[in-house]
């Protein structure tokens, strides 16, 4: 579809919308709208099943009541926008921006595709909400049963009544979230953050939430009857509020990232006082694997070794951090901070590192006048097969003995300041 096309067709829409002459609901089945700038475009009720939305703009867009079946929306911006009653069965929003989004009443199960080869059979996909941004995002009675929500940040957003049955909130970040009255039974809550979160009356039978920070939350009246609260970290007087029959409830082991927010914490102020105060995170060996570290400052930090298969690491701070021999497989490090890493040895397998910066560090001194000392990027031995690293800046990484089958550099500043063409 060329743009003219479909400036046509939206304003045809906007006439059926507004039930005036002319007027023509939009059919974009399938259509191929990858990257486009749509902000407070009017597309309630349209026809979006399988279209191709990633990376669009739709900032403020009024989606509300679309059928937006399987639509790829992956890494696109929905910030403020209206997806009310939308149905998204089967829709993957991975890493999409859901700031502020109206999703009240939406339909977010699997959706069932049939199987190309055969006209019996068939499949169900899940909707893909992982590591989506959806902090503030409105979600009051909408229907995600099933649904990836893994790492997805959803800090102050309102769930009160939402359907999540069997969905994967796994490592989410729900923390000062309303999920009063929402339906989590047999959903998958280990290690996600629920601190200060409203669970009043929700349901949580037979879920698990290992792991999970639970600490300032009001459990009142909630269920947990058959659920896994196994080192769970919370408040023993106000999980007894709660409905915990043959709940499994342990106390939490010494673990040295049982609270990795306290251990940020203190190496943040250790990195501010130039190591007067706080204290140095090391965890060398550590499993850190599909932790939520997205924007944290880990520069300078003893990660040697450390799994962190999975990890969300977009827009972190790895200045000079070691990681030499770390598991970073599947990795996010989109807009990640990496000058002067040491990732000598380290298997990035499938990461991304799109526009991440590798290049060069150079030293500066208290009043921020460069001392003349400079620590490029060590890449020696590092394997990014299949990883994508597009845009990123590599310029003075050495890449000695790098494995670098099926890496997507296109836009890269590789060593000598050469760029990647496409292709």
């Amino acid at each position: 579809m060329t743009p003219q096309e479909l400036v046509s067709t939206l304003h045809k829409h906007r006439l059926w919308v507004k039930q005036q002459r002319g007027g023509v609901r939009a059919d974009l089945s399938m259509a191929q709208l990858s990257g486009y700038e749509l902000p407070r475009v009017l597309m309630r009720g349209a026809k979006l099943s399988g279209a191709k939305l990633r990376r669009c703009n739709l900032t403020a867009a009024d989606l509300s009541e679309c059928d937006l079946f399987t639509a790829d929306l992956r890494e696109a911006n929905l910030t403020h926008a209206s997806l009310t009653d939308a149905d998204l069965r089967g829709a993957d929003l991975n890493g999409a921006t859901l700031l502020g989004t109206n999703l009240r009443g939406a339909d977010l199960r699997g959706g069932l595709l049939l199987d190309a080869g055969s006209q019996s059979e068939s499949q169900t996909r899940c909707s893909n909400l992982s590591h989506a941004n959806m902090k503030e995002a409105v979600l009051v009675d909408a229907n995600a049963s099933g649904a990836d929500l893994s790492s997805a940040v959803m800090t102050n957003a309102d769930l009160q009544g939402a359907r999540l049955e069997g969905s994967n909130l796994r490592n989410a970040n729900l923390a000062g979230a309303k999920v009063g009255g929402a339906i989590l039974v047999g959903a998958d809550l280990s290690g996600a953050d629920l601190a200060g979160a409203d669970l009043k009356k929700a349901d949580m039978t037979g879920a698990c939430l290992a792991g999970a920070d639970l600490r300032e939350s009001d459990l009142d009246g909630a269920n947990l009857q058959g659920a896994i609260l196994a080192e769970a970290n919370m408040d023993l007087s106000t999980i007894e509020k709660a409905l915990t029959d043959n709940a499994t409830v342990l106390p939490a082991v010494n673990d040295p990232v049982a609270d990795i927010h306290a251990l940020l914490a203190q190496h943040k102020r250790w990195v501010e006082t130039r190591g007067s105060e706080g204290e140095r995170l090391e965890l060398p060996n550590c499993d850190l694997s599909h932790f939520n570290l997205a924007e944290a400052d880990l520069s300078v930090a003893h990660l040697a070794g450390a799994d962190l298969t999975g990890a969300d690491l977009r827009q972190a701070n790895l200045a000079m951090a070691d990681l030499s021999g770390a598991n970073l497989r599947e990795a996010d490090l989109s807009d990640a901070r990496l000058e002067g890493v040491n990732l000598r040895g380290a298997n990035l397998t499938d990461a991304t590192l799109i526009r991440a910066k590798l290049g060069v560090l150079q030293m500066l001194d208290d009043q921020g006048r460069p001392t003349g000392k400079s620590y490029p990027s060590n890449l020696v031995g590092i394997n990014l097969t299949n990883a994508l690293v597009m845009d990123a800046d590599l310029s003075s990484a050495q890449l000695d003995d790098a494995k670098l089958a099926g890496a997507d550099f296109t836009g890269a500043v590789m060593p000598k300041g050469e760029r990647r063409d496409a292709g």
